[in-house]
């Protein structure tokens, strides 16, 4: 809570946009449960200064569990654009209004829309992402 806070009073004091402290800020905010203010600093971040970063769509910092463990969670494909887009609707993290993206085209099956999923959740300048999606 206080490493939120302390990025929080950066941003503020900041007077040019920085990437890494966008980033930060809407991980942190993610991992603390502030989805709301994640989406809004991960949104800042795609839209601006995170415009072209050679980290844009590389996924990294995955949530880890009390034992240092990438964290599972379950859900459900709510949506595929293409071979490289689509949506999961997280079911384990129940107060978060969003969907997750993932890459169909990593999946070891075929995904389909209403398919069961578990998954683990890393981060890009885009927000979350789900990684090492598989069917339930």
């Amino acid at each position: 809570m206080k490493y939120y806070e302390i990025l929080q009073a950066w941003k503020a004091a900041a007077t040019t946009p920085n990437a890494w402290l966008l980033y930060e800020l809407g991980r942190t905010a993610f991992l603390l449960g502030y989805y709301d203010y994640s989406k809004r600093f991960f949104t800042e971040l795609e839209t601006g200064v995170g415009i072209g970063h050679r980290l844009r769509s590389r996924s990294r910092n995955p949530i880890l569990d009390d034992d240092g463990n990438k964290k599972e969670f379950e859900g459900t494909i709510v949506k595929i654009f293409s071979s490289s887009e689509g949506e999961i609707r997280c079911d384990t993290l129940r107060s978060l209004r969003y969907s997750i993206a993932f890459r169909p085209i990593v999946c070891k099956f075929t995904p389909s829309t209403g398919a069961e999923v578990r998954f683990h959740i890393e981060f890009s300048f885009r927000g979350p992402i789900a990684v090492n999606v598989r069917k339930r």
